[in-house]
């Protein structure tokens, strides 16, 4: 919602302000008193101060970590700082924001090919198919990522069947 009103904000002197609010669906009031809570410092004792200024702090570790931080991170970060919320506060703080943290992706190298990879025979001879069972075996290897670390899977395949 803070992100229509900001919007309306921003070009509150190019366009009317009730043109604006009937676009976007919101109510005008709401806008004003939206605009009036951004001039004065929010009250750490009220509800709705306490939260901007969580706001805040959420926003500004996320800027500090280069747009990285996630939900988790900056949940501890706030509670190292003493700031004591939960983690579904900071979860809809980051959504009313528009922000969000990036995931890094799991990456393993795979294919490395061997020095002597080019001067390897054809064993098979592109024989895919085989008259006689276990005359012709073939196998490869991958990697698995799982929740406790990175798995082999070998496999042994005979062509016959």
């Amino acid at each position: 919602m803070s992100a229509k009103y900001e919007l309306i904000h921003t070009e509150e002197g190019a366009f009317p302000v009730t043109l604006m609010t009937q676009i976007l669906g919101i109510e005008r009031t709401g806008y004003y008193a939206w605009k009036n809570r951004q001039d004065t410092e929010p009250d750490p004792e009220s509800r709705r101060g306490r939260r901007q200024i969580v706001a805040d702090r959420v926003y500004a570790l996320w800027l500090a970590s280069n747009k990285v931080y996630g939900i988790r991170r900056i949940h501890k970060d706030l509670a190292a700082e003493g700031i004591t919320v939960s983690l579904g506060l900071v979860a809809a703080i980051m959504r009313e924001l528009g922000i969000a943290g990036v995931q890094p992706r799991a990456t393993k190298r795979t294919t490395i090919p061997a020095a002597d990879a080019q001067d390897r025979a054809d064993l098979v001879r592109r024989e895919f198919n085989p008259p006689v069972p276990t005359t012709h075996l073939v196998s490869d290897i991958t990697y698995l990522k799982t929740g406790e670390g990175w798995l082999f899977l070998a496999t042994v395949i005979d062509l016959t069947t």
